[in-house]
C-alpha cells in the first residue's frame, strides 16, 4: 500500500501536513489533522497485488507504533473510490 496524497476539503477546521517528511528511515505520510475532532486522517491506495490478495480471503495488517507509550485508538476501514478524499493537485484548497 502506498499512501494517498489527500486535499484538504475541511478549509481552517484542518490542517494538512507530511509526517515524517524529514526522517528518511521512514516513508513521509501525507495526512489531514483535524484537531477539532482529535484525529489526523491518511488515505492509502492498495496495489492490484494487495487488492487480489483481498479479493482472495487476504487480511489487511495494521502495525501501530507505540516505542512502549499507550496505545491509542484507532480506526480502519474501506471506502469506495468516489467516497475517497480528492487528490491534490497541487494547488492550495
Amino acid at each position: 500500500m502506498t499512501p494517498a496524497d489527500i486535499r484538504n476539503v475541511y478549509g481552517a477546521r484542518a490542517v494538512k501536513v507530511v509526517l515524517a517528511k524529514d526522517q528518511p528511515q521512514y516513508t513521509p505520510l501525507p495526512c489531514l489533522y483535524v484537531p477539532e475532532h482529535g484525529y489526523v486522517l491518511t488515505e492509502w491506495e492498495l496495489t492490484a497485488e494487495e487488492l487480489a490478495a483481498l479479493l482472495n480471503g487476504g487480511r489487511v495488517r495494521l502495525y501501530t507504533y507505540t516505542f512502549g507509550q499507550a496505545f491509542q485508538p484507532i480506526q480502519l476501514e474501506a471506502v469506495t473510490a468516489e467516497d475517497a478524499m480528492p487528490v491534490d493537485t497541487g494547488g492550495d484548497a
